[in-house]
């Protein structure tokens, strides 16, 4: 009984550095967005945007900053690698692994949109 209480302790450690993992956004790239998407459609995906261009022939461009977040299969090993660790280290990783995790990366992309407001091409600024 002891025994479980304390893998049960240890478990909840990891807690913290999991949590970061598994509820980051999902990955952005460049197969996020397909070309002929409606600008509203990436408005309800990404927010609104850091600023937006239109241009004389009534064509416009959103510039998006958002935060990277992490593939489904990153999120399942990394996680469980995360819960390893604090086990085995009786929750000492928790101190290394909740600060490293915790850090945001950041994708800023323009997307180009048609006269019909669909998206026409996206260029990625970083990633």
């Amino acid at each position: 009984m002891k025994k479980l209480a304390i893998v049960a302790f240890v478990a909840a450690l990891a807690g913290c550095s999991v949590a970061n993992v598994v509820n980051r956004g999902e990955y952005v790239d460049r197969n996020t967005i397909k070309q002929g998407e409606p600008r509203k459609g990436i408005l309800a995906k990404f927010g609104e945007p850091m600023e937006t261009e239109t241009k004389d022939d009534g064509t416009r461009s959103d510039m998006f900053r958002i935060e990277q977040g992490e593939k489904k299969s990153g999120k399942a090993i990394k996680g469980a690698a995360l819960v390893v660790a604090a086990v085995l280290t009786l929750g000492l990783s928790e101190s290394v692994a909740h600060p490293t995790t915790a850090g945001k990366e950041y994708v800023v992309f323009e997307v180009f949109y048609d006269k019909n407001d669909r998206v026409d091409k996206v260029i990625f600024i970083s990633e």
